[in-house]
């Protein structure tokens, strides 16, 4: 015996009877749905693979109804069915793809039998921050000598290797020896990069404050 939905058929079971005697029974349709999601890249709207969502019960979202397997390289993954009499369920991530910031945002979706509900999603990529201190090689603190001054000292940020962006399809944002950035020392014997893409990169000083020898040391 099979059951057909339309688009085929599924075997349902098998009767043996010695008299051929006719087979009765009835079928329950259960009122199920499934989630779509699709998962970019909030800047370049690029799909991310590898984000994991759940789906839960309750907006706290301590009640797991269901994971949906991570998503594949076009940023897509759907859920498996479930009851549609649950009426709203909320989606939150798991796991964010790689290099990129978890998604914190609870979404909540309305579901409706027989229908597959579609939910966009989306992350952030991870930036890093440098942060550099001067100090002077013989006082090993932030204490010029003589007449000398290290404030005004100007550093380069460089890449070590081509820096990527991480959804894999933008390609090389910072190729390898270009610089990325450059700053002095501020009175406080300080320097910061912010808001850097990850990846290899080095610092090197390329103008030495007043009263020093440039330091050719790469970092």
């Amino acid at each position: 015996l099979v059951v057909s939905t339309g688009n085929g058929a599924q075997d349902i079971g098998v009767f043996e009877s010695e008299s051929a005697n006719p087979v009765s029974f009835s079928v329950e349709w259960l009122e199920m749905t499934r989630i779509s999601l699709t998962k970019k890249d909030v800047n370049t709207a690029n799909p991310l693979a590898g984000a994991v969502y759940g789906v839960y019960t309750d907006k706290a979202c301590t009640t797991l109804l269901t994971k949906i397997d991570a998503t594949n390289a076009s940023g897509k993954a759907v859920s498996d069915y479930f009851d549609a009499n649950i009426k709203t369920v909320y989606v939150k991530e798991i796991t964010a793809p790689t290099n990129y910031v978890l998604n914190e945002t609870v979404y909540t979706v309305k579901v409706e039998a027989g229908n597959t509900i579609s939910v966009d999603v989306t992350n952030k990529p991870v930036k890093g921050e440098i942060y550099i201190n001067k100090i002077d090689m013989d006082t090993k603190d932030f204490i010029s000598q003589g007449d000398a001054d290290m404030t005004g000292a100007v550093y380069g940020l460089y890449a070590k290797s081509d820096i990527v962006h991480p959804d894999g399809k933008t390609g090389v944002l910072h190729k390898a020896g270009s610089l990325i950035a450059q700053g002095s020392i501020n009175t406080k014997g300080e320097l910061s990069f912010k808001d850097l893409w990850l990846g290899e990169m080095y610092v090197k000083e390329i103008s030495a404050p007043e009263g020093y020898t440039i330091d050719n040391t790469v970092y």
